[in-house]
């Protein structure tokens, strides 16, 4: 089974990652003390975590409709995670034409995405249950300079060693950088003598 993807660590947001490191845990918003709303929290509500999982959708599903993988997670800081976590939900499909206030931090069971690939669990991740860091370097490349893409990389690498997470670092720039354990090890960034090789 495919792995899911986590993508709150959006617009590069790596205090939000070592957060997350810290806590042990992905945490629904009504979990985390001191959380800050989100006004771009539509469908996931306090209640619920949002994930992809890129094989619900097939190829010709991409050319019509939005994809959470393509917008959120390609290209990304994410986490690639086991599929063996709980409460797994399918949110019903919701054509965004038709508005979305009524749906706004909704927290009951009936689940609700634009995304046909997106999923949803009201239950924390562990993670222990983390497969690798998505990092996307491509996108980097062309806002940092090689020295400060090496520092992030090193000190992610150290919080996570810091917390007992052993799992690789991964280019999250192409598209199957993650879907499975061999696509994980070809992804992964490795730095030898302050340089990525």
């Amino acid at each position: 089974m495919e792995s899911y993807y986590y993508h709150r660590f959006r617009n590069f947001n790596l205090n939000t990652l070592f957060k997350v490191i810290e806590s042990g845990f992905i945490l629904p918003r009504k979990m985390i003390v001191n959380g800050v709303s989100d006004a771009n929290n539509i469908f996931n509500g306090n209640s619920y975590i949002s994930l992809a999982q890129k094989t619900l959708m097939t190829d010709d599903m991409y050319k019509h409709f939005r994809s959470s993988y393509n917008e959120l997670i390609q290209g990304s800081l994410c986490a690639v995670i086991s599929p063996e976590i709980e409460g797994i939900v399918y949110p019903n499909y919701f054509d965004c034409e038709y508005g979305t206030s009524f749906i706004i931090s909704d927290d009951s069971t009936e689940r609700y995405s634009y995304y046909l690939d997106e999923i949803q669990t009201a239950v924390p991740i562990p993670t222990s249950k983390f497969l690798a860091i998505g990092y996307p370097m491509t996108h980097f490349k062309t806002k940092k300079n090689s020295e400060e893409i090496i520092e992030e990389i090193i000190t992610i690498e150290r919080e996570l060693k810091n917390h007992g997470i052993e799992i690789p670092i991964i280019d999250s720039t192409r598209n199957d950088f993650a879907d499975d354990e061999e696509q994980i090890q070809l992804s992964k960034i490795r730095i030898l003598k302050n340089k990525i090789v």
